[in-house]
């Protein structure tokens, strides 16, 4: 799992939640909500990081969702 994109997560999440986010605080049980997460989206897509809504729901935090894109990316290589 790549550190870099853990904390990057952790960064834009704390930001919109308002809290700080380690790489295991889940991003719903912070008070995120569909709104939050669409904005999240687009933050980390602008900084270099593309994933949708969907993997957020099934990924819930920083880590896991930092582990299933380089599962993915590994996977399509």
């Amino acid at each position: 799992m790549t550190s870099a994109n853990v904390t990057l997560l952790c960064q834009i999440w704390s930001r919109l939640l308002a809290t700080p986010i380690g790489p295991d605080d889940d991003f719903f049980d912070n008070g995120g909500y569909s709104l939050l997460l669409i904005e999240m989206v687009i933050q980390a897509e602008a900084a270099g990081l593309a994933f949708g809504p969907e993997q957020v729901f099934d990924h819930r935090t920083p880590a896991a969702l930092t582990a299933a894109l380089e599962a993915e990316m590994e996977a399509s290589r």
